[in-house]
């Protein structure tokens, strides 16, 4: 089975797709999918998710420094694979840049490295362009991760509820999110109104 939608694809999942680099998290099953359905597929969700979600920015970031690591990560591979391949033959090195696009022949073997040396370099410049898109961060500020689980205990302790965490849905979970605010914010409302009532006294 194949996540191929908000609903059934759960919030976990989906978070862990957006944080690192493998598709293969689409799949409920051991089933063998392309990797061209896959990113389709995933494009599509991540596509309705900033639809749905009011935290838009957040993730677009996030998917962009998602990018620059995975770019970052394949030229390194691929520099370390060249200068491996320029001392001595290794098939396995050979389909990694096979893989990624390169040709590659044993007859123009030495030629071929150089060329994709140069060919490789785009994707550091690649990285360095897609990085003048990141917001400039503050030099005092300080990051901070909140675990999914302690968001979701946060929800039930404001809502009242309990669910599963591991199976939530991402839909569901925006549904939840939406809950706690309009309540946060009823709170909020309430207690300004009191505060003034108060003052008048």
């Amino acid at each position: 089975m194949i996540y191929d939608s908000l609903e059934t694809i759960p919030y976990k999942i989906f978070m862990r797709i957006v944080e690192d680099i493998s598709l293969i998290h689409l799949l409920s099953s051991n089933k063998e999918e392309d990797k061209e359905t896959l990113q389709t597929i995933w494009d599509s969700l991540f596509e309705e998710y900033n639809t749905l979600s009011p935290e838009k920015e957040e993730m677009k970031l996030l998917q962009l420094e998602k990018e620059i690591a995975f770019i970052e990560c394949k030229h390194k591979g691929i520099a370390v694979a060249l200068t491996a391949l320029d001392f001595e033959y290794n098939q396995e090195l050979v389909d990694i840049l096979l893989s990624y696009g390169y040709k590659l022949s044993k007859e123009t073997y030495y030629e071929d490295l150089k060329r994709i040396e140069r060919e490789s370099s785009a994707l550091e410049m690649k990285a360095k362009n897609i990085k003048k898109r990141l917001p400039k961060k503050d030099a005092n500020s300080v990051s901070v991760r909140v675990t999914t689980d302690r968001i979701f205990a946060f929800y039930t302790a404001v809502l009242g509820i309990d669910f599963d965490y591991n199976n939530v849905s991402v839909t569901k979970v925006l549904a939840l999110k939406e809950q706690v605010d309009n309540k946060l914010k009823s709170i909020e409302d309430q207690m300004k109104k009191n505060k003034s009532t108060n003052s008048k006294k």
